[in-house]
């Protein structure tokens, strides 16, 4: 019982969910099916009125039968067109409603996605919960709505159809409610144990059906019959469709028995109910009309709880992944404390004072106590082994990550009191998995330019374009307006070199004061790295420059270098200086160096 009270709980909060976004059309679509479902009562009244006035006035002459009739005959017609028009209606707003509330809640989780903490995102468990969320708002969203709206009319009928009865007898009505409560509760849990078992069974069903295909592929007949595995084979595939079939006719024996034992049921309802209705109109306390109206609405009515209970056993199935979709977009997405101070001043300074870092749910830190100062103008080589904390290193920096122990001053200011949209106007940075977006050459350089000149100038363009080795293609047929991925019919794709060069020409062309460049070269040959780096030096004179990178090569012309290891930093220094220290960095240098002597290559050769 717990259980169906919590799949309903997660339903009750899902709805509420979507009437907060669309309560207008979430009372239209509820009122609907309950209309729909109640519209039984005017019609059976309408029926009962037109059999007691055939009964009545026999005989009497057609226009005097016509007279008595007419207002019978006008509620029929408006109810039947009404039970028409909503219908019409119900499948018209069950669409429309799945669509519109699959279409907000798709942004509100894409909303949540965007402003989540980057830290989260390194965590799998978030991963599945955004997943899962977003699986629900989909096809799930529409059978849960559809599943909703289904139940609320199939209700409303029953309830019509008891009122029915009740006019009738009161104790007609109590004994239809009685055993369509009975048959709907023991039908859903039949249900419910269906769909799980067959859940359970996928694996056994999608095992059998590619077992079947696959023994019909000469190439795997082939192999088998070398390995004399064919009967083998043939084995397993009868053995997975044996036990899904015999599951599945356990489960359809099941069902023949419940529903013969139902259909007993309403048949005794119905006998006794005319046992009663025989009694009243001996006592000429009902009418003909209403006997017939009540035999017709019990028969009716058993056909109602066998589908209400494959609306309710979906609801129940996908109450967990309604659930899912609650919980993640009602989730809180923790806000930066402090984000007041504008900022609108150049960087000069960025400050680690002891610093550390630990991922959501790991164990250890992955930075710790860290103590330095960045200062603009310097060109900063941060190394050192995988895993060392370098990537994570640069996301503090640029504010993409809050430390866990410690604080970043910019220029004196604490990070986390500081305005990120401000601050971000004056940090670049180009990642080693940079982003390859379906936008024109022209677009995918200047999206979040703050430089109005790049946003406007196609020379300035041009002019980084060349300098990152892009004219080529900046000077092609279509210039700018080149359309990047094969997204597009007429795209091109680039290759992994190009758009780290991309990426390098749209920091560059941002007027920032700090850069970060992650691995910028990783896509790129080792023939292109040399003048890569020049020109990535030449575009971020002046400012805070911070490469990552494994190659050594670069971190030479650096004027300090940063080597972490283990989550701190251990070595501190230019490259001559730390050459001399004859620790850590210079023994890797050497390493790397080592490839590309002679005398190394043949000794390693031998």
């Amino acid at each position: 019982m717990t259980m169906y009270i919590q799949r309903a709980a997660s339903i009750i909060r899902l709805l509420k969910l979507i009437v907060k976004q669309n309560p207008r059309l979430t009372i239209l679509w509820m009122l609907i099916p309950l209309l729909s479902g109640f519209v039984i009562v005017p019609l059976a009244a309408a029926e009962r009125h037109l059999i007691d006035t055939a009964i009545n006035y026999a005989g009497s002459g057609r226009a005097r039968i016509l007279q008595a009739a007419w207002p019978s005959l006008v509620t029929l017609a408006a109810a039947s067109a009404g039970a028409v028009f909503l219908g019409m209606m119900k499948r018209l707003t069950d669409t429309y409603m799945a669509n519109r509330a699959s279409r907000q809640l798709m942004m509100e989780i894409q909303s949540h996605a965007i402003h989540v903490p980057l830290e989260q995102l390194e965590s799998p468990d978030y991963y599945d919960r955004l997943s899962r969320a977003q699986a629900a708002a989909g096809q799930a969203l529409t059978s849960i709505l559809f599943s909703t709206a289904e139940t609320i009319r199939l209700t409303c009928a029953l309830a019509g159809m008891i009122v029915v009865a009740a006019s009738g007898h009161w104790a007609i009505a109590a004994m239809l409610f009685t055993v369509s409560a009975i048959v709907l509760i023991q039908r859903v849990r039949l249900e419910i144990t269906v769909k799980q078992a067959a859940r359970a069974l996928t694996t056994d069903g999608r095992m059998a059906d590619y077992l079947k295909q696959s023994l019909a592929e000469p190439s795997v007949l082939k192999e088998l019959k070398v390995f004399q595995a064919l009967s083998y084979m043939i084995e397993q595939w009868f053995g997975r469709v044996r036990t899904y079939e015999i599951t599945r006719n356990n489960y359809r024996r099941r069902e023949g028995r419940m529903a013969a034992w139902f259909g007993l049921s309403f048949l005794l309802l119905l006998f006794a109910s005319l046992a009663i209705i025989i009694g009243q109109l001996d006592q000429r306390t009902v009418t003909v009309g209403t006997a017939a109206i009540v035999f017709q609405t019990i028969l009716q009515a058993q056909g109602v709880p066998l589908q209400m209970s494959w609306s309710l056993s979906r609801l129940y199935i996908q109450g967990a992944q309604a659930s899912d979709l609650a919980d993640f977009v009602n989730g809180s997405i923790p806000l930066h404390a402090h984000q007041q101070l504008a900022w609108n001043e150049a960087i000069h300074t960025i400050q680690f004072d002891n610093v550390g870092f630990r991922y959501p749910g790991a164990h250890s830190d992955v930075l710790r106590g860290l103590n330095m100062t960045l200062r603009a103008g310097q060109t900063v080589a941060l190394v050192g082994d995988n895993g060392a904390g370098k990537s994570t290193f640069v996301k503090l920096m640029l504010g993409l990550f809050e430390p866990t122990e410690g604080r970043i001053l910019i220029n004196g200011h604490d990070i986390r009191h500081l305005n990120r949209q401000s601050l971000y106007t004056q940090l670049s940075a180009v990642f080693q998995d940079c982003g390859h977006y379906p936008l024109t050459m022209r677009e995918y350089v200047t999206a979040g330019s703050s430089s109005a000149a790049a946003s406007s100038d196609d020379r300035e363009i041009q002019r980084v374009l060349q300098l990152c080795g892009l004219h080529s293609l900046a000077e092609g047929s279509h210039g700018l307006d080149q359309k990047l991925t094969n997204v597009w019919a007429d795209g091109r794709e680039l290759s992994g070199g190009q758009w780290q060069r991309l990426a390098i020409s749209r920091a560059a062309l941002r007027s920032s004061s700090v850069i970060a460049l992650d691995e910028p070269t990783s896509a790129v040959d080792p023939s292109g790295e040399l003048e890569l780096y020049n020109m990535c030096k030449a575009l971020s004179t002046g400012k805070l420059a911070v490469f990552v990178s494994h190659r050594l090569g670069w971190a030479r012309y650096a004027d300090r270098i940063l080597v972490l290891h283990d989550g701190n930093v251990v070595e501190d220094g230019s490259h001559e200086q730390l050459m001399a220290l004859n620790d850590r960095y210079a023994s890797s240098f050497r390493s790397q160096a080592s490839w590309y002597e002679p005398e190394q290559l043949n000794t390693a050769a031998l």
